[in-house]
């Protein structure tokens, strides 16, 4: 094996970034790092890449699980510096801080997997926060009106006012009286159908305002993997 070829970077499952790097060391060590989020293998120089592959196959389940929640803790103490990574929709988007002269109001913009924030100046890291902020209010107005529109007209109800804000224990909440419901824009990180998990079940308390057996049987009628999709926003 050629010695020279110490560090190779393949993306495993199409999402996963992973570094193998190669050394005089008697056995293998596989660990989740930081800055950027990647898994970092140190193998011998006599292990074949079959070998590692083989080892990739067998923790799968344990990468994904892994992967999973970097990338949820990176969500949460992020200091949005250049090459930071933050999560949109449950995928990876790492930030590219531009500075463009003469340029009066800070812009953002998606481009394949990376969030584009341009400036005038250099921003400080409250401002940068405020960007990413309201690019997450934005990607969840988009997302927001069609999702019930749908599912308010399954479920029998009339579409409600709603908003969107920080939430520090909630993903949503309803008024019932008021018939109006919130919503934690943190949801923008995670998967689509958490986003709309949520949202079920805060029209089915325009059904049902409680937590009682009649509530349940409403989510189990119209999200009937409600409860997995709880379970998996716990973490």
């Amino acid at each position: 094996m050629n010695k020279s070829n110490t560090l190779v970077k393949v993306l495993w499952r199409g999402e996963i970034p992973i570094e193998i790097h190669r050394k005089a060391i008697k056995n293998s060590y596989y660990r989740m790092k930081n800055h950027p989020l990647r898994l970092e293998c140190s193998i011998p120089y006599g292990v074949s890449d079959a070998e590692v592959e083989q080892f990739l196959v067998l923790h799968d389940e344990w990468i994904q699980k892994q992967w999973q929640k970097m990338q949820h803790r990176a969500s949460t103490e992020i200091m949005y510096e250049q090459g930071d990574t933050i999560l949109l929709w449950g995928k990876p988007v790492r930030l590219e801080f531009v500075i463009v002269e003469g340029m009066r109001k800070p812009s953002c913009y998606l481009r394949e997997n990376h969030l584009i924030i341009q400036s005038g100046v250099l921003l400080n890291v409250t401002q940068r926060e405020k960007l990413v902020y309201e690019f997450y209010k934005n990607e969840m107005k988009s997302l927001l009106p069609s999702i019930l529109t749908v599912h308010s007209k399954r479920m029998g109800v009339t579409i409600p006012q709603w908003g969107m804000k920080r939430m520090k224990t909630r993903w949503g909440s309803c008024n019932y009286k008021a018939k109006r419901i919130w919503l934690n824009v943190e949801l923008a990180k995670r998967d689509q159908q958490m986003l709309i998990y949520v949202v079920i079940h805060e029209l089915a308390h325009l059904l049902v305002p409680n937590h009682g057996p009649h509530f349940y049987l409403v989510m189990d009628r119209y999200c009937p993997s409600w409860k997995s999709l709880r379970k998996e926003l716990k973490y």
